[in-house]
């Protein structure tokens, strides 16, 4: 198996699958076509529980698409360090 295939479909959370598109549904249009022009197959429930998790630390109500990029970009890196180990 070669090691981009291994994270095919990343899930931080253990998320059902099932769970996926309701989330990506809630995500930002700039959000979701990162998440599809992404190199990997990201799960859309830690993308948004991390952009959550963001804007609570800001003390905000709801996060922001910086909040969502940053999240997306923190877990390609994840799976880029991943992958040369």
């Amino acid at each position: 198996m070669e090691a981009s295939d291994r994270f095919q479909g990343l899930c931080l959370i253990n998320a059902k699958g099932s769970e996926f598109m309701s989330y990506y549904d809630t995500m930002p249009a700039e959000t979701r076509k990162l998440v599809r022009n992404s190199s990997f197959n990201l799960c859309a429930a830690c993308i948004v529980n991390r952009a959550v998790d963001k804007a609570i630390k800001q003390q905000l109500n709801r996060p922001l698409p910086r909040h969502y990029e940053l999240a997306v970009k923190e877990m390609e890196n994840m799976i880029r360090c991943e992958e040369t180990q």
